[in-house]
């Protein structure tokens, strides 16, 4: 190779440098807020951001720490029906604010009562197809008769635990 090449290749690798190196420099981003990746409840989000769209209504009135209450409990419920002569059953265990009701589902003409030996509570006569229904709200033994058929053995109790 000659000298001239020789110059000149170093002189092209040179001016590709310097080309190169004297090209502007790629502009820096532009600074940026951050944007939150999920919106604020109840808060709205600037109208420039381009990373934002509208929020639909029940999630911009929705409020954080609060639940919905559940549902009340319906409270329980124990059925006793009032046959010729005796309950059945005889015996029921229940929780507080258990609601016993007393079907006389006889289909004679036998009326009956209930009335508990402590006095807590008493029926009336309950004729054929009609009911008494009774909420216990304390716990103990609570022993009913029927007034009418107690020589037969029509005895019964609620336990309330």
């Amino acid at each position: 190779m000659s000298r001239r090449t020789t110059g000149l290749l170093p002189s092209i690798l040179a001016c590709g440098l310097v080309a190169c190196s004297s090209a502007a420099p790629a502009a820096p981003p532009a600074p940026t807020t951050p944007q939150p990746t999920l919106p604020l409840l109840n808060t709205a989000l600037p109208a420039s951001s381009p990373l934002t769209s509208p929020l639909p209504a029940a999630t911009a009135t929705s409020r954080v720490g609060q639940s919905t209450p559940a549902p009340a409990a319906k409270p329980d419920r124990v059925d006793i029906d009032l046959d010729d002569n005796f309950f059945s059953p005889t015996s029921v265990i229940v929780r507080i604010g258990t609601t016993v009701v007393w079907h006389n589902r006889g289909g004679g003409e036998n009326q009956h009562n209930v009335v508990a030996e402590n006095s807590s509570f008493r029926s009336g006569d309950i004729s054929p197809g009609l009911t008494f229904a009774h909420t216990f709200g304390a716990p103990g033994r609570y022993a009913y008769v029927c007034s009418y058929h107690v020589p037969q053995g029509m005895t019964g109790e609620v336990m309330v635990e």
